[in-house]
């Protein structure tokens, strides 16, 4: 009997509770009432609805520029193989100009050698460059998708907004101090994504100028040699 009672009471506590966070979710305005309003009551939704579809196609654009990111992982990839096949040919010649004895060849076995290592560090950072990167414009596309979404709660409480003003009843069923609430913890949001953006963006900028810097010195050393490349 005890037993029936406590399961009957912890189900009543959990229903409760269920309750409770049901009622604090966020409802939007909905379709229907929405229709109430007529085509000189939308007010402030226009501007906002406009603003939502920018903020459509801006996330739009960041997944396109996240693909192409992640080509550069590609030609990383080649340049790291093509560098791999330099540090072989110049094993290769090492060990001829060393059975040899042949100073000049020994000389020039070393500057093939230094020259392939210069190039694996340059391929090396270019594939650092290229997870970078692509970790920026993932950063980009959160901190669009969060842009987004704060537009998006911006358009409901602009929806909100024109059923008050317009005086239309159905305007009470809501309340609009959730609807703030929501505009703001989007808006938290938002912020958080473009500081974590921004903060990869630099990382890459970084990571390419050190890739860059030795793709230079492994290109010039490579011309003024002869050697790998």
């Amino acid at each position: 009997m005890r037993t029936a009672l406590a399961a009957g009471i912890a189900l009543a506590v959990l229903a409760s509770c269920r309750t409770v966070q049901t009622r604090e979710e966020f409802t939007p305005v909905s379709d229907a009432d929405f229709g109430r309003l007529g085509p000189g009551q939308l007010g402030p939704v226009e501007p906002a609805r406009a603003d939502a579809a920018a903020a459509r196609d801006a996330v739009a654009r960041a997944k396109l520029r996240l693909q192409e990111a992640k080509r550069e992982q590609g030609y990383a990839e080649a340049d790291r193989t093509a560098a791999e096949a330099d540090l072989q040919r110049a094993a290769t010649e090492a060990k001829g100009a060393n059975s040899s004895g042949d100073t000049a060849w020994k000389a020039r076995a070393q500057a093939l050698a230094d020259t392939a290592a210069l190039h694996r560090q340059a391929a090396d950072a270019h594939l650092a460059f290229a997870k970078r990167l692509a970790e920026a414009r993932q950063a980009d596309l959160d901190a669009a998708e969060a842009h987004e979404a704060a537009a998006q709660a911006r358009l409901e409480q602009a929806k909100l907004q024109a059923l008050a003003a317009a005086g239309i009843p159905a305007a009470g069923k809501y309340d609009a101090r959730r609807f703030e609430a929501h505009v703001a913890k989007a808006v938290a949001a938002e912020r958080d994504a473009q500081a974590h953006a921004a903060e990869a963006g630099r990382a890459a900028v970084a990571a390419e100028d050190g890739w860059r810097t030795l793709q230079r010195q492994w290109e010039a050393r490579a011309q003024g040699r002869g050697g790998a490349g």
